[in-house]
């Protein structure tokens, strides 16, 4: 009868602990998402930012527009692109703890039934309470601002 507890709980936290699937923030391509005027930031090597509107991007740069006017950056200078769309932080916690408080409720009632005869909900509720934490946690962890290119280690920098 543990056994067939034990199932369900595993699983989840199997299903829990898998990483979502990413695309590669190394590729300069991934430019080609951003459409004109969507606001950006980009960080340069050298650690200063600049946000602004994208205008467009080539093989040698990328260039936006901000209150200084037009801003072009050459590829090699380009630390990291985000977009600075809306973001979803707040809604991204809710339905975390949603999901979490749900899942975390479906496994301590399974505990709970299973067990003791006396109709105390303790599983149920510290499933609530860790699985809603958990999942608001990790809804709050998504990024605020997703990055879009990101440069690669580089290599040849000697210590």
């Amino acid at each position: 009868m543990k056994t067939r507890m034990m199932i369900p709980a595993a699983t989840l936290l199997l299903v829990a602990g898998l990483p979502a699937q990413k695309r590669d923030e190394h590729v300069w391509d991934n430019l080609r998402e951003l459409k004109a005027g969507q606001k950006i930031e980009i960080v340069q090597m050298n650690l200063k930012s600049e946000s602004g509107a994208f205008q467009q991007y080539t093989e040698e740069g990328i260039t936006l527009r901000n209150a200084k006017g037009e801003v072009a950056i050459a590829k090699c200078d380009v630390f990291r692109v985000s977009s600075l769309a809306k973001s979803h932080r707040l809604r991204n916690t809710l339905i975390g703890a949603a999901i979490g408080a749900g899942a975390g409720i479906a496994v301590g009632a399974l505990i709970d039934s299973s067990g003791s005869e006396s109709g105390e909900y303790l599983f149920t509720s510290l499933g609530l309470l860790f699985g809603g934490g958990g999942g608001a946690a990790a809804g709050a962890g998504m990024a605020g601002h997703p990055t879009v290119y990101r440069a690669a280690k580089r290599t040849d920098v000697r210590k």
